[in-house]
């Protein structure tokens, strides 16, 4: 924008200026950025913005552009100039005209020296001499009538040289000449061709046979009665340059992302692959028979590792918002679902310190909505774990309150208020800022990555909200964020029992007050204004007995193999380890097995190439007629990168979830691909 000599600009629908180059500005005698949002009118004549801003609304209704349009500029107390202009639809994303883009250029000088021939040819050679521009005239038989001191710079021979002389087979490569002789027969004999009137780029031959690229402008004129041509060329060596060197910008750029992205890959994997021996074991470790001691120990690990998956989780996430590589699901889901699947998630962080956790969902809260459930609880894990983390002594609360509604739609407002160390104001305005926090000693004394809000902040605004924050040091922070829900047809409103945790009766903490001394009901919320208190939920169960399944794991790490297996024995199933995706082809041919957990990234054979042979294996068999049920493969990998799950389905895998594995989330895995979900 800033490098190329020609005018573009980038319009709204209202025609008013979006962006411009650096060319134009200095036209108008104004910076770039002060020209934003101005239009025609503040430029020109009304005479001339009227008939640009008509131009434009043709444009933009028939989606029809106008190519090399000359036209006279009017200004206001000034000289009038010519530009010839190109002008487009310019499209969003999904193919909605939002504006126009033009590119203009300046051929005021062109048409001077046209008109300088019409009224003296002892006036256009010196007008055409004192051009920056080469300037040649031929004539119908592509014979050189004028040669100017430009033309005689830029191709290195002189006019004596060139005076008679065929243009084309002077300055024309060889490969072009056919087709050059081909439109000056048709120019001969109409005064026409497909160049005429028209700005075009060629390669051209200097004297000393060096090839160069030129812009030329054709125009025809008459001379004595006989059909004649002037063309203005211009080296354009420099912007040729200046293009490409953007072109190799912008892929450097590209690869510069694809390398990061590659990278996070590989270090999510490979520290997911050990993080998940340590959060495992620990996991098993601590349903042994500990001593206190051992169990405080075994407890401090796995928060540990907690924490760790939680600093890797915000990196890739980040990571992936800036890379635009983030998925959203739009799927009907009950509201409250997340909301209390994020404070169960954090009832025993608070129970833990003491604090009390409330929650309230207004009355007017539709039931259920359409959006990404698990986005949404993910905003509100990270709101609400900052409030209990910076937090001390009192309570943290959730409320849910309908803003307003559109058609077909409903905008909610979340708000998550505490009673903790308070933020200034002067913190606040860097708050949702990457890597910000705020005070440099925050990360040591309370931990993290400072990416949670700056995530949380592109998550709502992905999903049609702002964030905010309303705090004062010492006194507590409140902050809040509205999201945007589709509503499915015929949604109903939340009926007065609003936040129904079942058995979650319990007391916590403040003077043992419980949900029933707070909301008159042992069920919930009665009247959408009062909290509920959320209890730390119940220690989970062990799982139920079931039919065991043969299991054949695909995994090359010895220790994940050691704590798939663990667990695997806790849920009453036997296994079979093969270290590689050849063996578990192998294997999984001569063995009916039940399910096959498949690494992804494995020697030999990696677990994508493993399912593909092993589908076809299956096929091959389906089209002899043989009877048999399809083995369901689940990827249990380290890769948690956007496209890592896509890439487990398109080999033919059913199910997909990340190390570290919970033994949980292994036997949800299991029941949803044997049908016992």
């Amino acid at each position: 924008m800033e490098s190329i000599p020609d005018d573009l600009y980038f319009k709204d629908r209202d025609s008013r200026f979006i962006a411009i180059s650096g060319s134009k500005a200095r036209r108008h005698g104004m910076a770039p950025a002060a020209m934003v949002g101005k239009s025609d009118f503040d430029l020109f004549t009304d005479q001339h913005a009227r008939k640009a801003f008509d131009d434009e609304r043709r444009i933009m209704q028939t989606g029809q552009p106008v190519i090399n349009q000359e036209e006279r500029e009017t200004w206001p107390g000034g000289p009038d100039t010519w530009v010839s202009t190109t002008k487009m639809p310019l499209r969003d994303p999904e193919g909605k005209i939002v504006g126009t883009f033009g590119i203009s250029r300046d051929i005021t000088n062109r048409k001077r020296v046209e008109k300088a021939l019409q009224e003296s040819d002892e006036k256009f050679r010196a007008l055409a001499d004192a051009a920056q521009d080469a300037i040649v005239v031929l004539d119908a038989d592509d014979q050189i009538l004028f040669w100017n001191q430009a033309a005689e710079r830029l191709f290195g021979y002189s006019k004596a040289e060139t005076i008679g002389v065929r243009f084309h087979s002077l300055v024309v490569p060889e490969r072009f000449r056919e087709a050059s002789a081909k439109g000056l027969a048709q120019f001969k004999k109409t005064g026409t061709g497909a160049l005429i009137g028209k700005v075009t780029e060629f390669a051209a031959l200097r004297k000393d046979g060096v090839e160069f690229p030129v812009e030329v402008s054709l125009s025809m004129v008459t001379l004595h009665q006989q059909h004649a041509a002037i063309g203005i060329v211009r080296d354009i060596t420099e912007r040729k340059r200046t293009e490409a060197a953007l072109r190799d910008a912008v892929d450097a750029a590209k690869e510069s992302v694809r390398l990061k992205s590659r990278f996070l890959a590989n270090m999510s994997h490979e520290i997911r692959t050990p993080l998940n021996g340590v959060m495992g074991m620990a996991d098993l470790l601590l349903d042994t028979e500990l001593t206190p001691e051992q169990r405080s120990l075994a407890n401090t690990v796995r928060t540990s590792a907690d924490s760790l998956l939680t600093i890797i989780n915000d990196i890739l996430d980040f990571s992936k918002i800036e890379a635009g590589m983030l998925t959203f699901e739009l799927r009907p889901f009950e509201l409250r679902d997340p909301v209390e699947h994020c404070l169960q998630m954090m009832a025993e962080r608070a129970h833990a310190k003491g604090l009390e956790l409330e929650c309230v969902i207004g009355d007017s809260v539709p039931v259920q909505v359409i959006g990404d459930a698990g986005r949404l609880q993910q905003v509100l894990l990270n709101l609400v774990g900052n409030a209990l983390k910076f937090t001390a002594h009192g309570k943290v609360a959730v409320r849910v309150a309908r803003e307003s509604e559109e058609s077909g739609s409903v905008r909610l407002r979340f708000t998550v208020t505490d009673t903790g160390i308070g933020i200034t104001p002067e913190a606040q305005k860097c708050l949702f800022q990457p890597f910000s926090q705020a005070d440099s000693s925050i990360t040591r004394k309370f931990g993290g990555t400072g990416l949670g809000l700056a995530i949380s902040r592109q998550l709502v605004e992905l999903m049609g909200g702002t964030i905010g924050v309303e705090s004062e040091a010492g006194k507590g922070s409140t902050f809040w964020f509205t999201v945007k829900l589709a509503m499915p047809l015929g949604a109903v409103q939340v009926m007065p029992r609003q936040v129904d945790l079942e058995s979650q009766h319990a007391s916590t903490t403040g003077g043992n007050r419980t949900n029933q001394e707070l909301t008159g009901t042992a069920g919930g919320v009665s009247d959408g204004n009062k909290p509920r208190v959320i209890a730390p939920a119940a220690p989970p169960q062990p799982p139920a007995e079931s039919k065991p399944l043969r299991i054949l794991l695909a995994e090359d790490n010895v220790v994940n193999q050691s704590v798939a297996r663990r667990q695997l024995a806790r849920l009453n199933h036997t296994v079979d380890i093969v270290a590689d995706g050849r063996a578990a082809v192998e294997a999984a041919k001569a063995h009916p097995y039940d399910v096959v957990l498949m690494d992804c990234q494995m020697p030999e054979m990696d677990g994508y190439e493993a399912t593909r042979q092993l589908r076809v294996w299956e096929q091959a068999r389906r089209t002899t007629g043989e009877e048999f049920t399809p083995i369901p493969i689940i990827a249990m990998t380290a890769s948690a990168m956007a496209g890592d799950r896509e890439a487990c389905l398109a080999a033919g895998m059913n199910g997909y979830i990340t190390k570290p594995v919970q033994t949980s989330e292994l036997a949800a895995a299991l029941a949803r691909a044997t049908n016992r979900s």
